[in-house]
Formats: structure tokens, sequence, C-alpha cells
């Protein structure tokens, strides 16, 4: 057994003043006598820590598609959502009437946006220069 309150002050300071992600990780590498007495449980509580404390993001999402996938639009195919939440996120962080829109942007709108109806392995997108 390993006695916690053999600890030489400094490593006290030490993992006192850390996060607790940073205490796992910095207590899963910790060595005395050639042994790593915390490896299993940090390993352990370090995997605990990795998992999401809620799915409410997942919700978010669901509840975006079902909002913009309505019955008139049920054909939507997964790039042409994707895309819709994307511009949607993206005008989300500022104001869309004053995004600025690239040469690059305005080539990306014409005819080849729709070689996915004709051809569904041919993703890319051809950009055209003005």
């Amino acid at each position: 057994m390993f006695n916690v309150v053999g600890f030489e002050p400094e490593f006290k300071a030490l993992f006192l003043n850390l996060n607790v992600e940073d205490f796992w990780i910095k207590l899963n590498s910790f060595e005395k006598d050639d042994k790593y007495p915390f490896k299993d449980v940090s390993n352990f509580l370090l995997t605990v820590l990795s998992l999401h404390q809620s799915n409410v993001s997942c919700e978010r999402i669901f509840s975006q598609i079902n909002l913009i996938k309505t019955k008139q639009r049920n054909c939507l195919n997964t790039a042409t959502l994707n895309g819709i939440l994307c511009a949607k996120e993206f005008t989300k962080k500022s104001e869309c009437h004053k995004i600025d829109i690239t040469k690059t942007m305005i080539g990306m709108v014409n005819s080849n946006m729709y070689n996915h109806i004709n051809n569904d392995t041919d993703n890319s997108i051809e950009f055209v220069e003005d």
C-alpha cells in the first residue's frame, strides 16, 4: 500500500495546483521505488473524464436537422444538409450582411454544384475563377 502522506512537500504542492485532467495525467506517470502505484486508477479516471457528460450537442444537431429537413425538403442529400448546417453555424458567428464574400465563394456557386445528382461517386467541387 502507498502512503499519500509520505509525499515530499514539493510533490504535494505540484499536485495540488493542477486541474483535474493534469492531476490524473501527472499521477499516472508518478513513479515510486520503480513502481507506478496509481497507474490503474489514473487510467480508469482518465477514461471516465474523457466521456461526454451529456448528449446535448448531439440532440441540438438532430433538432437542427429536423427543422431543416421538412416534408417539403425530404430529398435533401447529406452533402446539401451538411452545407446548410455549416452555413447556419457560420452566420451565427457574424451578422450575415457583414460577411465578406470572396471570389472563391462565388466560384463555387455554379452548375457543377449539381454534379452529385447525376454522378454520386464524384463529390468534387470545381472552382471557377472570374
